[in-house]
């Protein structure tokens, strides 16, 4: 393969984030910067595997059908 992937589970990485920073893992004690976390990704992923990037895909188990506003900005 001459590409590499990256599978986000953003529950997991954004509580993570959040436990962190703000002492508890809840995500509405944070704001991301999308795009700045998708470029460190990107950057990470690329230079453990030495492969360009083909996509990252994101998954996220959100409580309602609809698009959270954490997840509206990385469509």
């Amino acid at each position: 393969m001459d590409r590499c992937i990256v599978l986000v589970d953003a529950g997991y990485l954004l509580g993570a984030a959040a436990s962190l920073l703000a002492g508890e893992p809840s995500r509405s004690r944070i704001t991301v910067d999308h795009a700045a976390l998708i470029q460190g990704l990107r950057e990470r992923a690329e230079s453990d595997t030495r492969q360009p990037l083909l996509r990252i895909y994101w998954f996220d188990g959100a409580p309602t059908a609809s698009r959270s506003p954490n997840t509206a900005g990385c469509a």
